[in-house]
């Protein structure tokens, strides 16, 4: 609809002459032509003079086209307050209308936007019933190529269960036949054994039956009556021993070729395995017969050991007696029965090896053996001789402690003389420690050079010359000093076994001076070992300019 303004009407000719002081004004929201007329001031007097009645015909009345467009247009009074008033009620009505367009607009926006809205789900219905239209032709092409590709799957697993099949039967019957060929080659590996322990068990049976037929003197009763000791001894050594540890060797080697093999050779088989135990079963009995044919020969022989050494004990004392008899009647001078004074000393002089000193013959003369009949009688010669044995006793103790103080004066004397040269040779070796620093102090230098690869060989040659002469001369006092270490005792050695002690503290001297001619050896090394380095490195560097000079010559 049209904008909707206040109408003032104007009828004819009436209101403002034209050309007048003052210009029309439209008034703003209302149509052109049916604006009010306002002056140019824009005050609204020209407007009431315009509403005020003409002379000829007063207010005007409104046309049928405004009437009709504006039902709810007031006539104007002619004052200004009611004037007001009808602009006030003109501007609700503008201001309803306003309303009322603007709900119109916006039922008219709504409706688009809801038709367009409606517009839009049928689209997109339409869109979603296409894209659910082809999903169900996806669906059923995609439920198809499964289906065939199921049942090619399902064809090919069926053709591999088969090969499966086919090749689990083939292994089966590779199976069966490895499994037959390997307890054949199980019956055969045991039948083979078997065979050789048969022939090692066969001659292991003969030979117990020569060494039964050996030992059997000895375990029979009756027949060892007829023998006397040294005849079962010898029996038991030179008959059943060699047989004995023949058997003994035999087994030891049926056990070792028995080692690890005793499934093998029991086999698969029961006839087999019965075989085997068979086999078992005569080595166990030739092990229990031959470790009570050794048991039961043992015993009797160590029985008749018994017999004849308390028969050689006894027949030894009958000779120690008869021995003891003849000294006694030996030095008995004069056949009385009695060992007198001098006798007892010859006695001690021949026999025993010493010279019995008067005390010690004075105890025995008051000893019981003695003091009775004023000599010693063949009864208490035993006796005698245990006085004798004490005597002895003293002497060599009283010789050993003369030695022992005699050695200890050596010793001492010798370890004075060995304190004496280590002490010359342990002048030198200050010396040795300043030559040594000094190769090392001369050397320093040369491991920088060793470092470059340009260098001086003349000023180089002249360290290295430096270092070696300090080297060689360290050495030399290290040297001199192992000699020196090395005669410590030399000296007295000539003149007489060195002792104990005096060894002991040469070797003392010579280990502590050892550790330190080491650590000199070694300091040494390191210091010899650059001057070689550099030596060969001059070498090296003398051939290249050879080969350069001969280069450019060329």
């Amino acid at each position: 609809p049209p904008p909707i303004g206040v109408g003032i009407l104007t009828g004819g000719s009436g209101g403002f002459p034209k050309g007048g002081a003052h210009a029309p004004v439209l008034a703003k929201g209302c149509p052109e032509g049916m604006r009010p007329r306002m002056n140019a001031k824009g005050d609204g007097k020209g407007l009431a003079q315009a509403l005020e009645p003409k002379a000829a015909g007063g207010m005007m009345q409104p046309s049928p086209q405004q009437a009709t467009a504006f039902p709810k247009a007031l006539a104007v009074p002619s004052d200004a307050s009611s004037f007001e008033q009808i602009l006030e009620q003109n501007q609700r009505i503008l201001d309803e209308q306003q309303r009322a367009l603007q709900e119109m607009k916006a039922k008219s926006d709504a409706e688009e936007k809801r038709l367009k809205a409606q517009q839009d789900a049928e689209e997109k219905k339409q869109r979603e019933e296409e894209l659910r239209q082809q999903a169900e032709v996806l669906r059923r092409e995609a439920r198809l190529k499964a289906q065939e590709e199921a049942e090619e799957q399902k064809r090919k697993n069926e053709e591999m269960r088969q090969q499966a099949e086919s090749f689990r039967r083939q292994q089966a019957e590779l199976r069966k036949l490895e499994e037959e060929a390997k307890r054949e080659a199980v019956e055969a590996e045991a039948l083979q054994f078997q065979a050789d322990l048969s022939d090692m068990l066969v001659a292991a049976e003969r030979e117990n039956e020569a060494m039964s037929k050996a030992v059997e003197p000895i375990l029979d009763d009756a027949k060892r009556r007829g023998l006397a000791d040294e005849a079962l001894v010898k029996a038991f050594v030179e008959d059943f021993e060699p047989l004995r540890s023949k058997l003994t060797d035999t087994l030891k080697d049926i056990n070792a070729f028995m080692t690890g093999k005793h499934k093998a050779i029991s086999g698969i088989n029961e006839e087999c395995r019965k075989t085997a135990a068979s086999l078992m079963q005569r080595i166990s009995r030739l092990e229990r017969g031959l470790s009570n044919a050794v048991g039961r020969a043992s015993a009797h022989r160590l029985a008749a050991l018994g017999r004849l050494e308390a028969e050689a004990k006894r027949q030894a004392t009958i000779a120690e007696a008869k021995r003891q008899e003849e000294l006694f009647k030996k030095y008995d001078s004069d056949d009385d029965g009695l060992l007198l004074e001098h006798d007892i000393i010859l006695l001690c002089r021949e026999e025993y090896d010493f010279e019995l000193q008067p005390a010690r013959l004075s105890a025995i003369k008051k000893s019981e053996c003695y003091k009775h009949k004023d000599g010693v009688e063949y009864e208490k010669f035993a006796m005698l001789r245990k006085l004798i044995d004490i005597a002895k006793a003293e002497v060599l103790a009283r010789q050993r402690q003369e030695e022992m103080a005699k050695r200890k004066k050596n010793a001492v004397a010798q370890m004075a003389v060995i304190d004496k040269n280590f002490k010359t040779a342990s002048e030198f070796l200050p010396g040795i420690d300043g030559e040594v620093v000094k190769a090392e102090r001369r050397s320093l230098p040369l491991n920088m050079v060793l470092t470059h690869k340009i260098f001086l060989a003349n000023d180089v040659e002249a360290a290295i010359s430096e270092v070696d002469t300090a080297t060689e001369a360290a050495r030399d006092f290290i040297a001199a000093v192992q000699e020196q270490m090395q005669n410590l005792g030399a000296e007295v050695a000539k003149q007489e076994p060195l002792e104990a002690e005096a060894q002991a503290l040469i070797a003392r001297h010579q280990k502590l001076v050892g550790f330190k001619l080491t650590a000199w050896h070694t300091r040494l090394a390191k210091a010899e070992g650059v001057s070689k380095a550099l030596k060969g490195k001059i070498e090296l560097q003398q051939r290249k300019e050879a080969l350069m000079k001969l280069a450019n010559a060329l």
